[in-house]
């Protein structure tokens, strides 16, 4: 085999090498310069409150009498069809000599509302004298992230609390990634 025959081959053989889908018997997902399937994401978080009625396009709403320092349950639920991982918590009161509250997650487990106990790890979100804060606590396409939220005055008149929450689009996203173009 003559040398120019050899280089020929060679050149030949890398280039198929180098091009992908180009080999025999490959098979690529795609053909070339075909449109390529896309998904569309949204984030999107609703409150639920202690017997699990959702509370669309309003905030969470707790009340305790004079006295009463029992905690309330709820929860945040993913209803979009991406994994939440960064939502903005927000609390108020309000009432006759109200007390600040704050709002903890169950991250991980579950509370129990009887036992006051939380299966997973205690993770403090928000408190109405903070106002507002952002919070990356995971919350999975469906799943539920139960919440506590408590009195932290020791005396205390009427108090309605709302929590809310939001979802912070910027820390639920990333740069976009090519792969097998």
């Amino acid at each position: 085999m003559s040398k120019r025959v050899a280089v020929v081959l060679g050149v030949a053989v890398a280039l198929v090498a180098a091009l992908p889908g180009a080999a025999l018997g490959s098979t690529r997902g795609a053909a070339a310069g075909s449109p390529v399937g896309t998904a569309t994401l949204s984030w999107s978080a609703v409150l639920v409150d202690g017997a699990g009625a959702v509370q669309t396009g309003k905030p969470l709403s707790v009340s305790w009498g004079i006295g009463d320092r029992t905690p309330r349950f709820g929860g945040v639920r993913n209803s979009g069809t991406a994994a939440l991982t960064g939502q903005t918590y927000t609390a108020a009161v309000s009432g006759l000599l109200p007390s600040p509250v704050w709002v903890d997650a169950c991250v991980g487990g579950t509370w129990n509302t009887t036992a006051n106990t939380c299966s997973g790890t205690v993770t403090q979100l928000v408190t109405s004298s903070a106002g507002s804060a952002p919070a990356a606590t995971a919350v999975p396409v469906g799943g539920q992230l139960d919440l506590r939220v408590s009195l932290t005055a020791a005396l205390s008149g009427s108090t309605t609390a709302s929590i809310g929450v939001s979802v912070t689009n910027g820390a639920n996203t990333r740069a976009a990634t090519t792969t097998n173009s």
